[in-house]
């Protein structure tokens, strides 16, 4: 693969940049200049990465120090909640244009709702699943119909019991949000 110096940048380097793509998106697009140890060299930013693709779908990326450390996270613009890892908040935000939310006083986000597919959906690191107006618990094998804590648990607080009834449907999208902090809770 041919890597242009600096002194190709002109029309040459416009013309490589055009070749090369990324099926359904032009590469020179995702390509930014950063300065190597040689003083030249050509490096795809990933679109996670990105700090205006960030903005604009409503989260930005943050540099944190965890136990010597430094790592970049997603959280969302208005109440500064934790969304993921930079590749995780991108991929809820801008592949599936979910808007993520937390659940009560959480600092995790972990339900959000999708405009487009007028669903609410809830995940974890394991496992993400949409509900919308037509949803229902079938079994008591769905996450929904479970809380995701321990049954001595539950005996003593009965109030955390997020589970829902087998047979539950969703009339409107409050049901589905409920369903969908119900999977949350449960998967997580």
């Amino acid at each position: 693969m041919y890597w242009p110096s600096f002194d190709d940048y002109g029309t040459s380097m416009r013309r490589w940049l055009k070749r090369e793509r990324v099926p359904g998106h032009p590469r020179w697009v995702w390509l930014s200049w950063r300065g190597s140890k040689t003083g030249r060299g050509l490096f795809w930013t990933p679109p996670w990465e990105r700090a205006s693709i960030a903005r604009r779908y409503g989260y930005e990326i943050v540099t944190e120090e965890w136990q010597g450390i430094t790592i970049r996270v997603g959280v969302t613009l208005r109440v500064r909640k934790y969304i993921g890892d930079t590749r995780q908040a991108y991929r809820l935000c801008v592949l599936r244009g979910i808007a993520p939310e937390c659940l009560d006083d959480k600092q995790v986000c972990s339900i959000g709702f999708c405009k487009k597919d007028q669903k609410w959906y809830g995940w974890s690191h394991r496992a993400i699943f949409g509900f919308g107006i037509g949803s229902t618990i079938d079994s008591e094998d769905d996450l929904c119909a479970r809380s995701g804590l321990t049954d001595g648990w539950l005996k003593e607080h009965p109030e955390d019991n997020t589970a829902l009834p087998v047979g539950f449907t969703a009339k409107i999208l409050d049901d589905a949000r409920r369903m969908a902090a119900a999977f949350a809770e449960a998967v997580g």
